[in-house]
């Protein structure tokens, strides 16, 4: 990457993009090409990239529809105790809820209750398939990385995706 021109170097003429470009080109051209950059593309990180973002966007649906099914078991009595954190098996027996006989108002909060319950462990099992597939792309691009302590193929993935250049992580 080219360091950008100083007012020394371009002289009394201001910024000038001819200008900075020759000055670019000059101060690149020697550099050998061993010291380049690998760019960050290819069809593994792409994929990487993708699954990342769609990751990050699994979870935050996942924490909204957990935290609306918990504020609608607690404003509503559905049976249900809600005082703590929502467990797998309280998803799963919320997620089971038929149609009964109750006014309408209940009636309707159960039926929202069950769609976001079921909303949550689907996106638990989509969370778990993402996870499998980073961690296989992951094992083909470094699969050293993933036997380093303290991080899991997510990390990795963000880590790799991360990584142009050697120097670039550090530690």
């Amino acid at each position: 990457q080219a360091t950008p021109p100083t007012g020394r170097a371009r002289g009394s003429r201001g910024k000038n993009r001819p200008i900075d470009a020759q000055h670019a080109a000059r101060t690149v051209l020697p550099v050998d090409t061993s010291r380049l950059t690998t760019p960050r593309s290819g069809n593994l990180r792409g994929a990487l990239r993708v699954l990342v973002v769609a990751r990050e966007e699994m979870n935050g649906e996942a924490t909204r529809a957990k935290h609306a099914l918990l504020a609608l078991l607690r404003i509503t009595d559905l049976g249900v105790d809600a005082r703590g954190h929502l467990t797998r098996a309280t998803l799963t027996t919320v997620s089971a809820w038929r149609r009964r006989e109750e006014d309408l108002a209940t009636a309707t909060a159960r039926t929202e209750a069950t769609r976001l319950a079921k909303r949550v462990l689907a996106l638990d099992l989509e969370l778990a398939e993402n996870k499998t597939t980073c961690q296989a792309i992951v094992a083909q691009m470094a699969p050293r990385v993933l036997e380093l302590p303290g991080g899991g193929p997510i990390t990795a993935a963000i880590t790799l995706m991360a990584f142009s250049h050697p120097g670039r992580i550090h530690s």
